[in-house]
């Protein structure tokens, strides 16, 4: 087996690469072929097996053979001699055939043209998409006979090129078969391969080449040269005449398409060719989206994930596709609807771990590991990859894109919700496309940035049809058509093409494709989608439509041989079905799942809706199945009992699947099970086991509140003792975990007159917790002294949960750092003993924080590294988001933001997950302040507003004043003092009536109040400033510096110079200088202020001042003193005469405005920022600066 995959049969032949037949483990219905090359070959070999894979993906014809896959082995079995490791791979469509030559009916006349018939069909094909094949010849062409009726395939594309790039003259192809001007290096076009197709049909005809030359040279000159003869033959002589046409020397003089071929034999070109008029696959001029996706890819510092977000039909995948071609660290992952839950996680994990971008930087240790992955039970699966993924990503950066993602299923969902993150960390860009005919899955994501593609554009839709067909093409009437009637969404432009085809308005007609529109389908056309679609399936059969009905009856698709045994009928008539469906435009072409898919989501709804009498449709559906296909797809199953309205036999189904979600500990998944079937109209009986279940499950998932509301649901008097001793157990933890502790305290008490030793043992642990988080450490002593007692009857869990609490009461009660210290390493080797390891994790990371608070870094160190070394075992992120959150902070107080905001968006994302309600609020706290200090006030409202929101829902009243004043920084920046008044207000409101409200809080709020005079032009007297001064000490230099220099430069500006002088000798301003760059450099524009206003002794000239600014600004992040030090610096150029240097400071400083109002999407919020007076007046300056400079430069020219 191939890469825990691929099951090798046989070999099918060898030349440079090695075919294999195989069976793909993933989709068993259908054989494949596997394409091997080399390990030893060329780059540029490589190169061109890879391109030549794409190639062949673009094409959608029924006589190419399909590619699915391209590959590297991985991994293989021992009986695999002949493949190796690290050789690249093409999975492609198993063909049983030979090549053409070896098919011994060639004689039959009849059968011959209907090779010829379809070796014209695919040559026009090719050339209307504006390819050359460039070596056609009987080894690239195998032929098939089905019902006594041969079928072909071409293979081989290495040698196709596009038409629409420069073409080279290069001689290429298989000499016997090259056409004249190719061989003189001529301009050429697509009559070369109908020169070729002449050569092919001469050799059969006559069983030889048509010259008898030997050598590659002579064979050339013979081409060039010689004239061809035609003896005699058992053939007829319109075959004969179309070989002679076909071998004409001069291109204008063979026939100028394929189909003229057929034309000129009388064979009719029917429905059967012109239903594959449409062209190869293109990835039209998308370049927005492309760019969008470049500059993501480009920046190596951002994590989000991407999502693509579009209607069906909108081009996601084709932008997918190109990516994926574009990038060779891309990893494309197909939504095949026929994998769901924890085959389709399996399936993708694959994909992605047996990547080539990750086998080059594999281990061998990690090659080993990989297949046992995949192994044993599925209770680890999770973890294991989790730990797996966290150290096989390391170094390799791959791309991972994800097709129509909303459209997985919640357990594969959940999977992602959890796994995603360590990607992230890992430096992996993760893009997903999202359909929006469907419910959206962002907000599983913490980190997401999307965008919308849409329908195509003028210029867009004239882009496609010019790039997709050939200038023989009627390009300007599709356009007209198109335009006029459809909807311009890319997928859906060529559904209608294919309609307008089916319908007969395109077809070939006088050697050329023409339209021919009656008025009867003018109609059509100019109606709704639903009169196309009736249209559509008025061509069906009774059969067929019966399928199409059955396959829309089901939301994932469903395999051939399922869909034949409902149906009733044997695989063969099923196939001969589903290739009706596509002939008629019914289905997409059959993709590597071979699942059948009607060809758009409103299609499919309407062919749904002609279902006469659906619960029963459903019911027999649904019996079918679980008496035929005991394996089938759980989910859908009990979708098809539920629309039949029998809910109880739809739960039971899924009973089932909620035990498996159970046993791989799936339980964000089991929760959406859960509450799935409680919404349905069930016995109360079966209602309460459920719900059970669910209070269960949301307290594995710590979502305690949902627990205490499905508690309070309960029958309890319908509960057995212990059951019920259980469920009020929970409910008494979440009680404690909201904060409801008198709730808690009242059930405990309950729960202890008549627990055993161990249930008490527990209940004690949950009141000294409860104490702990409340500050009451000598009661929680007191329970932790009670557990004491009977400590070596305890487990060696229970003893570390103890020894960890009694060292924290030591630290936080007793302050007595050294026994805490002690006692928890005690509580470590306790843990130690057990597989606790996130618990293990947590206490390092705390007893860390303990050194490090006593200067001892070392042994801080050290526990750090533990912390992370089992991390890297066990998958626990939440200790390393905390660590990287507090980095975060100390970056912050470098002023270096953007890195800041990268480890707290990481930060922010891991505590998502967690659901650690607290630390996701206070990320987005520190974002909010990372964002405001850069200037990136959308962000920093956003950020500060959920912060405000998540802290408020969590009552957590320090931290909401927190955030309180930082938005009230941010209205004062932005210069909206109605919004400033309203946060005075709310700080007003706290300072009466939480206890909360601090020393700190009140220095806040008078800071506020002197931001509110600014704003309101008011005169701030010096003493209040002073007073601020006095009571900000070192530990709120970062929090309040900005405002201090703020307010000196208001004072400045009111030239109240005096003033400024008298408030800088304090102290505080040599700290700040000194404290980072940007304060230094507002001290500079400070200084370069006073000396504009009024001219002292011993100071510089404002301009040096300015420049000092200007180039300690340079390497920091964008603020507002840095437009300020450009502005100031433009006018005192100008004020000298030196429009020269006051030109580039200018374009800056307005640039630099304008970035900053670009970046904000609300516009009050905007408006309000333009129009705040120094911005306001600080832009029409630069205006009429720009008008002096101009006026200058237009006098020197």
């Amino acid at each position: 087996m191939i890469n825990n995959r691929y099951i090798i049969k046989k070999k099918l032949g060898e030349g440079r690469s090695k075919v294999f037949s195989a069976i793909d483990s993933e989709f068993p219905d259908k054989e494949i072929a596997i394409k091997f090359l080399p390990l030893n070959a060329k780059p540029d070999e490589k190169d061109f097996f890879r391109d030549e894979f794409f190639r062949i993906k673009k094409f959608d014809h029924p006589n190419i053979i399909k590619a699915f896959e391209f590959g590297t082995v991985v991994t293989k079995d021992a009986e695999d001699l002949e493949i190796e490791y690290g050789a690249d791979f093409i999975t492609l469509e198993y063909f049983p055939s030979r090549e053409l030559l070896a098919y011994t009916e060639l004689i039959d006349e009849k059968k011959l043209r209907e090779i010829l018939k379809q070796l014209c069909a695919v040559l026009y094909y090719l050339h209307q998409s504006n390819y050359i094949y460039y070596d056609l010849k009987p080894e690239n062409i195998l032929v098939s006979s089905n019902s006594n009726k041969p079928q072909i395939k071409l293979i081989d594309f290495g040698l196709a090129e596009y038409q629409l790039k420069e073409l080279s003259l290069e001689v290429r192809g298989t000499a016997h078969y090259i056409a004249p001007e190719l061989l003189k290096k001529e301009e050429h076009d697509h009559t070369v391969d109908l020169y070729s197709l002449g050569i092919l049909l001469y050799r059969i005809v006559y069983g030889r080449f048509p010259f008898s030359a030997e050598n590659e040279v002579d064979i050339y000159k013979a081409q060039i040269e010689q004239q061809f003869v035609f003896p005699p033959s058992r053939y007829s002589r319109e075959l004969i005449s179309v070989i002679k046409k076909l071998l004409n020397k001069e291109a204008r003089l063979r026939f100028q398409n394929s189909l003229e071929v057929l034309e000129e034999l009388g064979i009719e070109i029917n429905l059967e060719i012109t239903k594959d008029f449409l062209p190869a696959k293109f990835f039209s001029n998308r370049k927005d989206a492309v760019n969008i996706i470049r500059s993501y890819l480009a920046d190596n510092k951002s994590t989000e994930i991407y999502s693509v977000k579009g209607a069906e039909g909108a081009g996601k995948t084709a932008l997918f596709i190109e990516i994926y071609e574009n990038f060779e660290n891309a990893i494309l992952i197909e939504n095949f609807s026929s994998k769901a839950g924890i085959d389709a996680v399996k399936y993708i994990v694959r994909k992605i771990f047996y990547s080539k971008v990750l086998f080059e930087n594999y281990t061998k240790e990690q090659i080993r590991e990989l297949p046992t992955l995949f192994d044993g039970g599925k209770e680890e699966f999770v973890q294991r990859i989790k730990v797996f993924a966290d150290s096989a990503l390391k170094n390799s950066k791959p791309i991972i894109l994800l097709d129509d993602f909303n459209l997985y299923d919640e357990f594969v969902k959940d999977f992602f919700h959890e796994i995603l993150p360590v990607f992230q960390i890992n430096e992996t860009k993760v893009i997903i496309s999202e359909n929006t005919n469907y419910d959206p899955s962002t907000n599983l994501f913490a980190n997401i940035r999307d965008f919308q593609i849409s329908h195509f554009t003028d210029s867009q839709l004239a882009d496609f049809i010019e790039i997709s067909y050939w200038q023989n093409f009627p390009k300007k009437e599709l356009k007209k058509i198109i335009g006029l009637y459809s909807d311009l969404l890319p997928g859906n432009v060529k559904q209608f093409i294919k309609d307008l085809i089916v319908l007969g308005v395109l077809k070939y007609s006088g050697k050329k494709i023409v339209f021919d529109i009656s008025e009867e389908l003018e109609i059509t056309l100019r109606s709704s989608n639903e009169e196309i679609y009736r249209v559509r399936l008025s061509n069906l059969t009774a059969e067929e439509l019966k399928l199409a009905q059955l396959i829309s009856a089901f939301e994932i698709g469903v395999e051939q041989t399922i869909l034949a045994g409902i149906l009733g009928v044997n695989t063969e008539k099923i196939k001969e079905l589903i290739q009706g469906l596509d002939k008629k435009n019914i289905i997409d072409s059959l993709n590597l799942s071979n699942t059948p898919k009607i060809n758009s989501v409103s299609f499919k709804n309407y062919i749904y809706s002609t279902i006469s009498s659906k619960t029963k449709f459903h019911l027999v559906v649904a019996n079918t199945i679980k008496k035929l296909f005991p394996n089938f797809n759980i989910i859908e199953l009990a979708r098809q009992y539920e629309l039949s309205g029998e809910f109880e036999k739809s739960a039971e189904v899924l009973k089932r699947e909620i035990e498996t979600a159970e046993r791989i500990s799936a339980f964000a998944y089991k929760r959406t099970l859960l509450e799935k079937v409680l919404s349905f109209n069930l016995s109360q009986s079966t209602k309460q086991d459920f719900l059970i279940e669910l209070i269960r499950t949301n307290y594995k998932l710590s979502d305690y509140k949902s627990v205490i509301e499905e508690f309070r649901k309960l029958d309890v008097v319908q509960l057995k003792n212990e059951l019920e001793k259980e469920l009020k157990f929970l409910f008494g933890v979440s009680c404690k975990n909201v904060q409801d502790y008198d709730s808690a305290i009242k059930i405990f008490n309950e729960l202890l007159n008549t627990a055993n030793k161990k249930i008490s043992n527990k209940i004690l642990f949950e009141f000294a917790d409860l104490e702990f988080d409340r500050g009451n450490y000598e009661k929680a002593n007191d329970f932790i002294n009670e557990i004491q007692k009977y400590f070596h009857d305890l487990d060696s869990e229970d003893k570390g949960r103890l020894l960890n609490m009694r060292g924290l009461i030591e630290y936080n009660w007793l302050k007595n750092s050294e026994k805490a210290i002690t006692t928890i390493k005690e509580a470590i080797s306790e843990f130690e003993k057990t597989s606790s390891f996130g618990k293990l994790a947590g206490i390092y990371v705390n007893l860390a924080y303990m050194f490090f608070n006593c200067n001892d870094r070392e042994q801080a160190n050290e526990y750090i590294l533990k912390a992370l070394e089992v991390n890297r075992k066990i998958g626990n992120y939440e200790q390393q988001a905390n660590i990287q959150m507090n980095q975060g902070v100390m970056l912050m107080d470098d002023y270096k933001f953007e890195e800041a905001i990268q480890l707290l968006k990481i930060s922010k994302t891991l505590f998502h997950i967690q659901n650690n309600k607290y630390f996701e609020a206070l990320c987005s706290l520190n974002l909010g302040e990372a964002f405001l200090n850069s200037c990136d006030y959308q962000q920093a409202y956003d950020s500060l507003s959920e912060a405000e929101e998540k802290f408020g829902l969590i009552e957590n009243d320090a931290e909401t004043l927190r955030v309180l004043f930082l938005l009230g920084k941010f209205w004062y920046f932005i210069g909206d003092d109605n919004e400033l008044k309203k946060i005075i207000n709310q700080f007003e409101y706290y300072s009466y009536t939480k206890l909360t409200f601090t020393d700190e809080h009140a220095l806040s709020y008078e800071y506020l109040k002197i931001m509110l005079a600014l704003l309101s032009n008011e005169n701030i007297p010096i003493d209040k400033v002073l007073s601020l001064l006095e009571r900000t000490n070192d530990d709120y230099l970062n929090l309040y510096g900005d405002l201090i220099f703020n307010f000196i430069e208001a004072i400045c500006i009111e030239k109240r110079i005096s003033d400024v002088l008298f408030l800088l000798k304090h102290p505080l301003f040599e700290i700040l200088k000194s404290n980072n760059l940007i304060f230094d450099a507002y001290s500079d524009y400070i200084n370069g202020l006073i000396v504009k206003y009024d001219k002292l002794e011993g100071m510089q000239s404002p301009i040096e001042y300015f420049e000092s600014a200007v180039t300690k600004l340079e390497s920091e992040s964008i603020s507002e003193l840095t437009w300020k030090v450009l502005v100031a610096t433009t006018e005192v150029y100008v004020e000298r005469g030196n429009y020269h240097k006051a030109k580039k400071p200018r374009i800056y400083a307005l640039e630099l405005i304008n970035l900053i109002a670009d970046s904000i999407n609300n516009p009050r919020i905007r408006f309000k920022f333009l129009e705040k007076k120094e911005r306001k007046n600080a832009l029409e300056s630069l205006k009429k600066l720009n008008d002096k400079v101009k006026e200058n430069e237009f006098q020197q020219s």
